[in-house]
């Protein structure tokens, strides 16, 4: 999910009004994710945080395949 409100600044810059905003969300997270114990994944210029356990990453459109294929074809490892 994607919200486009933009990515979190660093904890320590956020604004009195962004730190209770945070608070709300790291609240919700936690009740959506009670047995969370994992790490956390986002996307850039969003501010959902998504749980590594139980909110798969999404998945790779063609286009991006191709372009990692070609990229790593490049980089072709030689055993002498």
């Amino acid at each position: 999910m994607i919200d486009d409100l933009g990515s979190w600044p660093p904890v320590m810059h956020l604004s009195s009004e962004e730190r209770v905003e945070h608070d709300r969300a790291e609240v919700q997270f936690r009740q959506l994710h009670p047995d969370y114990q994992s790490h956390r994944w986002s996307m850039q210029e969003s501010r959902v945080s998504h749980c590594g356990l139980c909110c798969p990453l999404l998945t790779l459109s063609q286009g991006q395949i191709e372009n990692i294929s070609r990229i790593l074809s490049g980089h072709v490892r030689r055993e002498e």
